[in-house]
């Protein structure tokens, strides 16, 4: 008979007993079956293991031990952080290493506006959550050319009302396309050409990044530019000179509101409106 598991292994859902992470052989239920059934009608991708460890629920891309577990758990309880970079805004997140894959970034998601004093990082659980919205765009993206940091997981904890988590490599060596266009802006320059040809891909795919301004791209130190932020990114239907411009307008708007040098405009405006 194969060992009972202790309190804070991890289980695969082919395995998981309803009393959660840890169970009790003597339970007369046994319908675990069936709560994976249920997980995979959330429209969870088949292409990813998933795990319950400690009430959260993981969909991992690459095998993660238990301790990785335990260290991505009390980052999850800790309190977050937002971006200490020019326009950080509502994005926060901390930052671990995992002994299977190195420097990871983790985002929490947490709401913003009047909603943030009274549920800051509570969700209703309608749909798909959000840090698997976030995985599979991300993802998507990828494969298109478009560079933005690997997905490795993501996790949430709750099923009508969750709190939420993505995890992905970190980009290192890296500084904000805002943070760069004031202390080196010749690289910037030559940075925001890269950049406005992936962004050309992304409107060839009719793909509208939510929130498009300096402080979502990141340049690292070979000069790779890097997309984040794919939290609520669409398809817009609309021409392409109506995202091309959807694109420009939001750009322009963060680079005066934010008084980044102007040369962040200009750049991309000429590329991507000009051309």
């Amino acid at each position: 008979m194969a060992p009972k598991p202790a309190c804070g292994d991890l289980l695969p859902l082919k395995s998981l007993r309803p009393s959660g992470s840890c169970w009790d052989e003597s339970a007369k239920t046994n319908n675990h079956q069936e709560m994976g059934t249920a997980l995979k009608q959330e429209g969870m991708p088949d292409n990813l293991n998933h795990y319950i460890f400690e009430n959260y629920h993981f969909a991992v891309r690459y095998h993660l031990t238990n301790e990785d577990l335990v260290q991505l758990v009390k980052t999850f309880q800790t309190s977050d952080h937002s971006a200490g970079s020019v326009l950080g805004g509502r994005r926060s997140a901390s930052r671990n290493r995992l002994k299977e894959i190195g420097p990871v970034v983790i985002k929490h998601y947490r709401r913003g506006g009047l909603l943030a004093y009274l549920v800051r990082r509570t969700y209703l659980g309608l749909g798909k959550r959000r840090c698997q919205v976030e995985f599979e765009q991300m993802d998507k993206v990828r494969r298109l050319g478009v560079l933005t940091p690997e997905p490795v997981a993501y996790a949430f904890r709750g099923r009508l009302f969750y709190q939420a988590w993505l995890i992905t490599r970190e980009i290192e060596q890296h500084q904000s396309m805002a943070d760069l266009s004031r202390s080196e802006p010749t690289r910037a320059a030559s940075a925001l050409v890269a950049l406005c040809h992936q962004v050309s891909v992304l409107i060839e795919n009719n793909i509208l990044h939510a929130d498009f301004h300096p402080g979502n791209i990141l340049v690292d130190d070979r000069d790779q530019v890097f997309l984040i932020d794919f939290d609520k990114s669409t398809i817009y239907k609309t021409t392409r000179q109506n995202l091309k411009e959807k694109y420009w307008r939001r750009w322009h708007r963060s680079v005066s509101k934010h008084g980044l040098p102007k040369m962040l405009s200009e750049i991309m405006r000429k590329h991507l409106l000009d051309e």
